[in-house]
């Protein structure tokens, strides 16, 4: 079919050698963009001197699941005013009261994980900031009375985000039945429309993959994700003495169109208080 694509993005790549065919617009409705051509041209410009179109040698072409990624990200990050807030919260009684919680599950039980852990603070946190789970909508803000989590879940050929809606309704063992539900279903790729839409904020584990802290681009409409960092052994002081603990980084990237820093601030602080609260996030 027609490449779509501006008339700049047409001189731009007509200078450049660039062939349309194969580069992935990120404007509206797939359009490429003077960027997008830039971006080709970077890896596939003539050296000086040199005429004629390059070949495309070497290009590896995008599944629809990468495109939508591609447009999906750029977008984001292009129109969307990022900025980032990171906390450190101490895990170690979450950790021990969770062991002892795994070892009472029966057989047949789904165990508690470090993540659903963060599921259940997140979602009893988000419920007490309506700031939080609002959206961007052009000329204003759009509230939203749900507490609905985005579980972002990396695929061989990308990543899609389940979303576990009514979390704030949800118990510690429910959140973990129903989440490992979702995430199993978006690996086969069986997720139904509800399941990956209405999501009111993103949480992105990298904790597993050894990552200490990560940044993460924010999941529009969203108004804020969050990263999470492994949880390893550290020195840190408690009652005035240098002792091990559990320590796990967490990182909000936040939309400054519809949250303040010191709302997004406090929203951490909130979860931080939750996850060092083992009586509160887990049962005795």
């Amino acid at each position: 079919g027609k490449v779509k694509a501006s008339p700049v993005a047409r001189k731009l790549a007509a200078e450049k050698g660039v062939d349309l065919s194969i580069v992935a617009g990120t404007g509206p409705g797939g359009r490429i963009t003077r960027e997008d051509v830039l971006a080709a041209a970077a890896g596939a410009v003539a050296p000086a001197g040199a005429s004629g179109a390059v070949p495309a040698e070497g290009v590896v072409p995008l599944s629809s699941m990468r495109k939508a990624i591609a447009r999906q990200m750029s977008l984001s990050k292009r129109e969307v005013p990022h900025y980032y807030c990171v906390v450190e919260v101490d895990m170690t009684e979450a950790a021990a009261r969770r062991k002892k919680l795994k070892e009472a599950t029966p057989e047949g039980k789904t165990v508690v994980s470090v993540t659903h852990l963060i599921l259940k603070a997140t979602a009893l946190a988000l419920r007490e900031f309506p700031d939080v789970r609002s959206q961007w909508a052009g000329s204003g803000l759009r509230p939203s009375e749900d507490v609905n989590l985005g579980i972002a879940v990396g695929l061989d050929d990308g990543l899609i985000v389940p979303v576990l809606h009514g979390a704030d309704s949800l118990d510690l063992q429910e959140i973990a039945e129903r989440s490992e539900a979702l995430v199993a279903r978006a690996r086969e790729k069986k997720l139904s429309q509800e399941e990956f839409t209405g999501g009111t904020i993103t949480i992105s584990n990298m904790g597993m993959m050894g990552v200490d802290v990560f940044l993460p681009i924010i999941n529009t409409p969203e108004a804020a994700i969050i990263g999470v960092g492994a949880m390893s052994q550290r020195p840190a002081v408690v009652d005035g003495k240098i002792c091990p603990r559990l320590i796990m980084k967490l990182a909000l990237s936040g939309d400054h169109r519809v949250i303040d820093g010191a709302t997004a601030g406090r929203f951490l602080a909130r979860m931080k208080s939750i996850l060092e609260d083992a009586d509160q996030l887990l049962p005795a």
